[in-house]
């Protein structure tokens, strides 16, 4: 590993504590470090030059081994460090535990109290959706699960409804044993679904969880390519663009050419590896 890597030192520094033993992998091409060998991550910095393929393979070979590998980008330690110290501790088994019985499910209702809950613990923050439920221990809100209005899916028959699981998240430093099986089954005694799909994301996760909880895989999506603005260390996808940011070249049409200029205007073009497709069949 390059020891040069401020903020890997940065990353390390905030886990030794916990780990009685951190080791660099051998890999020529990678910065790979694994710690009480449950876990491996590879440090992708911005100026990186390496691809989604190679990312793919990396991970694939970990996972043959038996080994949790999971990709961390420079500007996601930068800008959701709570967020992914809270997942490594998961990984390290390190969080409290608290078992599914001991909770209460409820709607929650208020949108700012599920906004506040996953912007402080989920890595991709806040999105709308039609159902959002909590699980609560001692009247805190320690979970939430956010589901997708029913869809009708003609496809697959007359009256067949799906939905989508949007989100999960759990209160950092906690992990609740059984409780995202809790919510989904009671999601699925509300909504009267014939299905709830899912993804994971590849750069995190090969979908284990997802396979002990009953889902189904149904395949990988292709890797997403998006363009980190330093100045704010937001993340955008290159096709959806905020005016606020495309305004400023007005005078370009092609979208090749926007991509150069921002490129060269404090810009940095990154990607993941992809999400894998699950379903949850009702019944």
């Amino acid at each position: 590993m390059d020891v040069h890597h401020l903020w890997i030192e940065e990353f390390i520094a905030e886990i030794e504590a916990c780990c009685s033993t951190i080791e660099t992998a051998t890999e020529t091409s990678f910065n790979v470090i694994g710690f009480n060998d449950k876990l491996f991550i590879n440090f992708v910095s911005l100026n990186a030059h390496i691809n989604a393929e190679q990312l793919i393979e990396l991970q694939t070979r970990y996972h043959k081994e038996q080994k949790t590998l999971i990709h961390l980008w420079e500007d996601v330690w930068s800008n959701k460090r709570t967020q992914v110290l809270s997942r490594i501790y998961s990984f390290l088994s390190l969080n409290k535990i608290i078992y599914a019985r001991s909770v209460q499910i409820k709607e929650v209702k208020e949108t700012n109290s599920v906004k506040s809950f996953l912007e402080e613990n989920h890595l991709q923050g806040y999105v709308k959706t039609a159902y959002n439920y909590g699980l609560y221990y001692k009247d805190i809100l320690i979970s939430v699960a956010c589901f997708g209005a029913e869809k009708l899916m003609k496809s697959r028959g007359e009256n067949y409804y799906s939905s989508e699981l949007v989100r999960f998240a759990t209160q950092e430093g906690y992990t609740v044993t059984g409780g995202l099986s809790k919510l989904i089954r009671y999601f699925l005694e509300e909504a009267k679904v014939n299905d709830i799909m899912t993804y994971a994301d590849r750069d995190w996760s090969v979908g284990n969880g997802y396979e002990k909880l009953g889902f189904n895989k149904m395949l990988y999506t292709p890797p997403l390519y998006m363009l980190v603005d330093l100045s704010t260390g937001k993340r955008y996808l290159e096709d959806k663009l905020p005016k606020s940011i495309t305004a400023k070249f007005l005078n370009i049409n092609k979208e090749e050419e926007l991509k150069a200029q921002l490129l060269q205007n404090d810009f940095v073009r990154v990607f993941n590896t992809g999400n894998i497709k699950y379903i949850l069949y009702n019944g």
